[in-house]
């Protein structure tokens, strides 16, 4: 029997995850298998997603995220692209700080409108992991909050009478 277990989102924390076997035994129908163990993280990206925003009313939107490679699985970023419908451009820079090196990414929306979601992919020279994804949202409405007119409440003799 092999058990594959999906550890995206879990780098850095511990994993627990159990699984219920139907057997053939009367005795034991049922048995529930665990397991559990710490998660080795592969990068830090932080924030973990972009939200564009905009400064003020006029002008372009712009977040990014910092990628730090982890001392265990160190790697480097040989391409970048973006989802195909993407409405913004985005641009990776390297930087190093002592020990400490990784990248920034940023994303760049020109003419900010509407919601959109879309994705960075970051493809790397690790077999590891050889694509990280950075998620990208925006929401540029200008829509106002509605607002709901509360009726006064009738008043009790009024109840059933017409």
């Amino acid at each position: 029997m092999e058990i594959r277990v999906n550890t995206k989102g879990y780098g850095g924390r511990t994993l627990h995850k159990s699984v219920r076997v139907v057997t053939n035994d009367p005795n034991n129908p049922e048995i529930e298998l665990s397991i559990s163990g710490p998660v080795a993280s592969f990068a830090s990206i932080a924030p973990t997603t972009i939200y564009l925003s905009k400064d003020g009313k006029e002008g372009e939107a712009t977040g990014s995220v910092r990628i730090t490679p982890s001392e265990a699985y160190p790697f480097k970023i040989i391409r970048t692209s973006a989802t195909a419908s993407a409405k913004f451009s985005h641009t990776l820079e390297e930087f190093k700080n002592g020990k400490e090196h990784g990248w920034i990414l940023t994303v760049t929306d020109p003419e900010p409108t509407g919601r959109y979601a879309g994705t960075v992919y970051l493809n790397t020279d690790s077999k590891i992991k050889p694509r990280l994804e950075v998620r990208v949202y925006a929401n540029f409405t200008e829509q106002k909050p509605t607002r709901i007119k509360r009726l006064p409440p009738k008043d009790d003799n009024q109840l059933g009478e017409e």
